[in-house]
């Protein structure tokens, strides 16, 4: 079954929201995870776990920082993953700098080569989205979104961006039920307001 086919996608979301409802004890006291700080907007903490060397972090971070307008720190955070070992998270680094100057265009292609290298890494999916919808091209990034998910199914921006993708190509039952997933997944996310505002203009 194709990975955007929406009965997978309505399995993959369905288990997530399970695994974010069923906690075990003892992962409480565990230390929070890059991308949970990520969508709690605990963006600094992000960028210490960078200092670990962690490229999803600095990733993650960037991003972050993308959102507080601050271009120089997102900018260091990309360059310090433009030095990590693996060509895959420099491509992204290199797309996520070039989305960061403008170039939704040249971003999209670097990407793409990001995905070329590894299917199977879902922030590089998640920047190819990032990029197409910059770029205007939802079906690119509602496809790739959807990919972010699958491989990553309890990352919930990528149900947030692909929510987004599928309002704009007027796909709502698909727009609803991704956007009612990142509210599940991400109850403290800064943008919890906006999207329980569209979910109302879409019911």
């Amino acid at each position: 079954m194709p990975f955007n086919c929406p009965r997978n996608r309505s399995l993959g979301a369905a288990l997530a929201v399970a695994a974010a409802l069923a906690v075990p004890v003892w992962a409480a006291a565990q230390e929070m995870e890059a991308h949970k700080l990520f969508e709690a907007g605990r963006y600094d903490e992000v960028a210490e776990r960078a200092e670990s060397g962690d490229p999803e972090a600095a990733y993650l971070a960037a991003q972050g920082y993308i959102r507080l307008e601050q271009a120089a720190k997102a900018r260091e955070m990309f360059a310090r993953l433009a030095d990590a070992e693996d060509d895959v998270w420099r491509l992204i680094a290199k797309s996520g700098t070039e989305l960061l100057r403008g170039d939704a265009k040249a971003a999209v292609a670097t990407a793409r080569k990001a995905v070329a290298a590894n299917d199977s890494l879902a922030l590089a999916h998640y920047q190819l989205g990032l990029a197409a919808s910059r770029a205007e091209d939802f079906k690119t990034a509602s496809a790739a979104f959807g990919r972010a998910a699958e491989l990553h199914p309890d990352f919930a921006y990528a149900y947030y961006y692909g929510g987004l993708a599928h309002q704009r190509l007027r796909e709502i039952p698909q727009a609803a039920e991704d956007l009612r997933t990142f509210l599940t997944l991400a109850p403290d996310a800064p943008e919890r307001g906006a999207v329980q505002a569209i979910l109302r203009t879409l019911r």
